[in-house]
Parts: C-alpha cells; sequence; structure tokens
C-alpha cells in the first residue's frame, strides 16, 4: 500500500471561539506510561498513577508490573460502586517483590473504601514482576478511581466539577476499536486487530500507534518501541512527526526508548528550529538522562531563538523559565558549580527558578490545530482562554491558535498550598488537514532546590470538538529525573 505523508504545515485563518460548553472527552486508557485511563466497567475508571521502586527492580518493569493489575482492580472498584455510585479517591500500595518474581505481601497504604482492601490486595498479590537484581524489591503505587457516568459532576478534594468538564472517547475507527479492546482487558484482540489494520495499511500512522498501545499494554516495550521507531522510518523528513514518536518512545520508561527519544528531537531541532516543541523536548530528555550541561545548551539554544511573529504566543517566558529550570536541576547535581551555573543562566537571559513551582505544559504535535488548555482545581475553579488564572493561584500564559503550542499554566505555590487534585484537559477545538491531534501533556514539579519530578502524558484526539482527558496531578506524582541521572554532567 502506498504511504501518505501528512500534509504539509498550512497557516490557518483565525475564527471566534465560544466559551466551553459540553462536548465529548476522551478516556485515553493507555495514553501515558504514567498515568493510564481505563474505563472501570460502565460506571467508573482507575487511574494509575506513578511508581517508585527501589534500586532491585527498574521503573520500567515495576510500572509494567502494576499496569497487569488494572482490570482486576477496576471489578473491584466496579464492586463498590454498586452500592455507593459516587465513590472516588487515592489507592495507594505496597508490596514487596520476591527474588523469583512473585509477590509477598501487600499493604494498602489508602484507599477510598477499606471494604475494598481485601479485593485490592488480591489483585495486587497475584501480580508477577520481572526477577529483581539482587533480592527483594519494595514497590509503591498510586491509582486514582473515579466514577464515570452516574452523576452529573464529578467529586473532587474539595469541591464538585463543574459539569461542563464534559466525558467521551475521543477515537474514530480501527484505532477505537483497539483501544476499546485495551481498556476491556482484551490485549490478545487489540494486537490482532492493530496487526491486521497495519497489514492492511502499513503507512497509516494510527495503525503504528495502535500496534505500539496494544504491545505496550502488553508489556512487550521492544515490540511497542519498534512501532513507534517505524513512524520515524516512514515520515522522518517531518519534525512533527519525529516530535510525536519521540513522546511516545520517552513515556515507555525504557533507557534505549528513551535514548532513541533523544535522538530524534535532536534531529527535529536540526529540522525545523523554529519550533520551540522541539528544543523543549530534546533538553529535557537529555535531563533525564543526565547530560544536565547538554540540555542547558540545548535550552539555551531555543530560548536565544527569534520566532515568526505571532506564531507561538508566550514562548519566550516559557523557554526562559524552561532554562531556569534546568539550571537549578543542574546546581543542585553539581553544586561545586553553582554560582558558575548561575552566571551562565544571567548571561542567557534565563529565568532564576529558586521557588517552587507546579507546571503543566501542552504541546500538538499537528499544524493547522488549534487544542485549548482546560485547568480544574479542586475547589472547582477553571482556568482556559477566557480566564487565564485560578482564584487559588496559577496562570495560563497564552492562548495558542497557531499550531503546536506550547501553553503552559504554572502555580507557584509549595504543594501545601496548592488546591489539589487538578484536573486537566485538551480541547481539539479546530480539525486540521490531518485529520486527528496527537501531542503529549509534560507536568513538572520543582521543589525549589533544584529536584524535579516529570509525568509524561501522550494524547491522540480524533473527534471534532472533542476533548481528551489528561487526567489528575496531586502531591507524589511524578518521575525525579535523578532515577534516571547517568552521569552527572
Amino acid at each position: 500500500a502506498p504511504v501518505t505523508a501528512p500534509p504539509m504545515e498550512a497557516p490557518r485563518p483565525s475564527r471566534p471561539r465560544p466559551a466551553p460548553t459540553q462536548g465529548h472527552v476522551a478516556q485515553d486508557p493507555y495514553s501515558s506510561s504514567q498515568p493510564q485511563t481505563l474505563a472501570a466497567a460502565a460506571t467508573g475508571q482507575v487511574n494509575a498513577g506513578t511508581v517508585t521502586v527501589d534500586a532491585h527492580l527498574s521503573q520500567g518493569d515495576a510500572q509494567r508490573g502494576l499496569r497487569a493489575a488494572i482490570p482486576a482492580l477496576r471489578a473491584c472498584y466496579a464492586t463498590g460502586l454498586t452500592s455507593d455510585r459516587a465513590l472516588h479517591g487515592r489507592l495507594e500500595v505496597r508490596l514487596t517483590v520476591e527474588p523469583l518474581g512473585s509477590v509477598s505481601s501487600v499493604t494498602v497504604a489508602q484507599s477510598p473504601s477499606r471494604s475494598l482492601d481485601a479485593c485490592f490486595s488480591a489483585a495486587l498479590k497475584s501480580l508477577r514482576f520481572p526477577a529483581p537484581a539482587d533480592g527483594t524489591a519494595h514497590v509503591t503505587g498510586t491509582f486514582d478511581l473515579v466514577p464515570l457516568g452516574g452523576t452529573e459532576s464529578e467529586p473532587v478534594a474539595g469541591g464538585r466539577r463543574p459539569s461542563n468538564a464534559p466525558r467521551a472517547l475521543p477515537y474514530e475507527g480501527r484505532f477505537k476499536t483497539v483501544m476499546e479492546h485495551l481498556a476491556n482487558g482484551a490485549k490478545d484482540a487489540a494486537i490482532g486487530e492493530a496487526k491486521d489494520w497495519h497489514r492492511n495499511a502499513p503507512g497509516d500512522v494510527m495503525a503504528l500507534v495502535a500496534l505500539g498501545e496494544a504491545f505496550e499494554a502488553n508489556g512487550d516495550v521492544a515490540t511497542a518501541a519498534r512501532a513507534y521507531g517505524s513512524i520515524l522510518e516512514l515520515f522522518s523528513f517531518r519534525a512533527d512527526s519525529r516530535r510525536f514518536a519521540g513522546e511516545r518512545l520517552e513515556r515507555l520508561s525504557d533507557a534505549r526508548a528513551l535514548t532513541l527519544a533523544i535522538d530524534t528531537y535532536k534531529k527535529a531541532v536540526e529540522q525545523r528550529p523554529d519550533h520551540p516543541a522541539s528544543h523543549r523536548l530534546y533538553a529535557f530528555a537529555l535531563l533525564k538522562k543526565g547530560d544536565h550541561e547538554k540540555a542547558f545548551e540545548a535550552m539555551k539554544k531555543g530560548a536565544s531563538r527569534m520566532y515568526p511573529a505571532g506564531r507561538f504566543a508566550g514562548v519566550d517566558r516559557i523557554l526562559k523559565e524552561d532554562l531556569g529550570l534546568v539550571a537549578a536541576a543542574w546546581s543542585a547535581a553539581q553544586p561545586a558549580r553553582a554560582a558558575e551555573i548561575s552566571q551562565k543562566l544571567r548571561d542567557a537571559g534565563g529565568t532564576a527558578e529558586n521557588g517552587p513551582s507546579l507546571r503543566f505544559v501542552l504541546n500538538w504535535e499537528t499544524d493547522a490545530n488549534d487544542v485549548d488548555f482546560h485547568i480544574y482545581d479542586g475547589k472547582g475553579g477553571h482556568a482556559y482562554y477566557g480566564q487565564r488564572t485560578l482564584g487559588s493561584g496559577g496562570e495560563l500564559y497564552a492562548d495558542v491558535t497557531t499550531g503546536y503550542g506550547p501553553e503552559c499554566f504554572t502555580i507557584r505555590s509549595p504543594k501545601a498550598a496548592r488546591s489539589e487534585p487538578y484536573t486537566l484537559q485538551a480541547h481539539y477545538y479546530s480539525r486540521g488537514p490531518m485529520g486527528y491531534g496527537m501531542g503529549k501533556l509534560q507536568v513538572i514539579d520543582h521543589d525549589g532546590k533544584g529536584h524535579l519530578t516529570f509525568e509524561e502524558r501522550p494524547f491522540v484526539v480524533m473527534v471534532d470538538r472533542g476533548f481528551v482527558d489528561l487526567g489528575t496531578v496531586a502531591s507524589g506524582k511524578g518521575q525525579p529525573i535523578t532515577l534516571a541521572r547517568a552521569n552527572g554532567k
């Protein structure tokens, strides 16, 4: 079958936009390595959060192991919802993994309903992990349990989620079929559907994404990486396609996949240095690898560029603050060079990041698509392009209507003062020539002392005026970059 390249970039006329109303919201079962969202029967979903693990088991193996429990946890949750349709909350569990990979003990540290703890424990105790490298391993994981479809508005801590935060699947066609199989735990059916689709349409990007999603859900990271990497083989000449593939590779929590993501981000910078997302993705991927100085230089290059007038609103501020975050992480990793690094930051015109902050950055990899960012706090406050601040604190810097983003929302307060949880959504406002939207939400939590945690949440949306649910954000989630630090550069 012939390979059809995505349409080349095209300018878009501006258009008036209505205030947000009820519409379609995405539930993307495997849109991120941390977290994933799965529909729980017809009335609930289980959002798998991040994982902390000691040195005897890799972060990726721990994440994949916990992911396997989601169908059983979903069944436990469904049982609870039969007696309480508003049941919701955080589930935090601590597992001991024995030398052969079995789970010897489960502690439920936090639960939305203690009556379900035995069910949760049984589901988790049946898991099998790869054998730890040396003795036993200890894994801590969190899950958010959220009811769907049974009430007009969804409860959140501190208030009610506004009823104009709509919910629905954002997919169409065979991709929707694959994702529904995954949501129902039918992994073999998902793989079979994705393979057949790819066999019939080997040049279809979404068929490759479906393959990657299916194999990733099945714990086959190597094959998932090959599927995402095939996007590079088909469209290596497109910087946006390179970034999209890199975003998928990066969320695999695999060192080889991260290396490939860094390489493709680097090439995206070379191909389209006028796209700020290329510089951000490349620099932060280097930071995760532990190449602090290279990360600083990469972000500096992006922050020092002049971008087309009116093309990327707010990007100068975003990149200068990003440079400050990289500098803070570099100084924390090499305190003996802190004064030198601080001078480098001043010379580059970067913004010093010396206080705590929580940062949500949305970018999308299709031009001629306007994707709007919506942020709800735990008190029911709502920030979007028409109201860019939250009363509880936080600001949306600008509204990008000309494709790609980034759009950034930053909360500058310590964790104890934040109005958590934050519920995040992207509104796929206008259809572009590719017919689908894809991109990534990045969550960066800075403690004010150079210690950063990241969450990467890629997404796909295929429905006009559809919403994609990017999940919730609360304290304790995210992957510290120190987990991936390789050489302290």
